[in-house]
C-alpha cells in the first residue's frame, strides 16, 4: 500500500491569488475546494509523474473518486473502496486505524487542499504570459508528513503551484526536493470517466438486493473489541486490509476454526485475534 498511499498527499489547489505576494496561503486553503471546482466542471483528472518516469492518476466527480497508475493496478475509493486484477473487482475492507487509513478515506472522501498547505510560506510569484507560478516552503511540520508520505528520511521540499494567469485556474505543480524535480503533477478537466469506472460507479450504487454484508470482528469478546462492516456485489470476493499482528481469519468467536468461504453471494462474519 506505500505507493498507493503516498502520492495521495499531493494536494489539488485552484488558487485564488489574493495575499499571495503577502505569503497568505491560508486564504488559498480555505478558497480551494473540490466544492468550487464543480461549479464549473463535471470532473478533473490529475495525473502524478514521478521523476522514475511512473505515474499515477486521479479522477473526480462530486460524488464519486478512483486512482489508478501505469501498471494498471487499479484501486478505486468512494463510498466504498475496490482494487482491479487479473480481470476481477476485489472490495478492499481495511481494518487499521493508522495514518494510512484516515488518508485514504479523506483523500477520497473529502480531498480538499492539504490541511499543511494553508501554513506553508510563499516564496515567490513568477507571473508568465499565459500562467502563474506560486512557489511555496512547507512548514517544518509538514515536510516531515511530506517525507513519510513519500518514505524518504530527509530533504528540503519546495512545492510550486501553476495556474492560469486569467482566471487562475490550477494547470499543474511541481514538488522539488533539494532543488530537483521530484514530482509533477498536471491537471485535465471534463474528461469522461477512465476505463472500469463506469463499473465500479454500479458496484458502489447497487440496490441493497445485489449486495452482501461482510462483518469483521477484530478481538471478540475482549475489551478492544472492533467491529468493520463492509458491503460488496454479489459475486465479488473481497480482500482483508489488518494491522500488524493479525495473521489468520476465523469463523468463530473463540478463533479456533479457520475462515471458510461458503460463496460469494452470502453475507459473511470473520473473526480476528490479536497475535493468530
Amino acid at each position: 500500500m506505500r505507493n498507493f498511499k503516498r502520492f495521495l498527499i499531493l494536494p489539488l489547489l485552484i488558487l485564488v491569488l489574493c495575499g499571495c505576494s503577502k505569503g497568505n496561503m491560508k486564504d488559498l486553503y480555505n478558497a480551494n475546494t473540490l466544492t468550487k471546482v464543480f461549479k464549473t466542471h463535471s470532473s478533473v483528472t490529475l495525473t502524478t509523474t514521478m521523476s522514475d518516469g511512473k505515474t499515477f492518476s486521479r479522477y473526480y466527480e462530486p460524488n464519486f473518486a478512483c486512482f489508478y497508475d501505469d501498471a494498471k493496478r487499479t484501486v478505486y475509493l468512494s463510498s466504498g473502496c475496490y482494487s482491479y486484477s487479473d480481470g476481477k473487482f476485489y472490495t478492499e475492507i481495511y481494518l487499521r486505524e493508522d495514518y494510512s487509513f484516515h488518508m485514504l478515506k479523506e483523500r477520497f472522501t473529502a480531498p480538499l487542499v492539504a490541511e499543511g498547505a494553508k501554513v506553508s510560506t510563499v516564496l515567490g510569484v513568477d507571473e508568465g504570459l499565459e500562467t502563474i507560478t506560486v512557489r511555496t516552503k512547507p512548514t517544518d511540520s509538514y515536510a516531515r508528513q511530506l517525507y513519510e508520505e513519500y518514505g524518504i528520511e530527509s530533504g528540503k521540499f519546495e512545492v510550486n503551484y501553476i495556474v492560469t494567469a486569467e482566471g487562475k485556474e490550477y494547470v499543474g505543480q511541481e514538488i522539488l526536493l533539494d532543488g530537483t524535480t521530484f514530482a509533477t503533477i498536471t491537471s485535465q478537466y471534463d474528461l469522461p470517466r477512465p476505463e472500469l469506472a463506469d463499473e465500479l460507479y454500479a458496484r458502489l450504487t447497487a440496490p441493497a438486493n445485489q449486495c452482501r454484508t461482510i462483518k469483521v470482528i477484530l478481538d471478540p469478546n475482549e475489551s478492544n473489541q472492533r467491529t468493520v462492516v463492509a458491503r460488496t456485489q454479489k459475486g465479488d470476493s473481497f480482500k482483508l486490509d489488518p494491522p500488524s499482528g493479525y495473521k489468520s481469519a476465523f469463523a468463530n468467536a473463540k478463533c479456533t476454526a479457520p475462515y471458510k468461504s461458503k460463496g460469494a453471494d452470502v453475507d459473511a462474519v470473520i473473526y480476528l485475534k490479536y497475535g493468530k
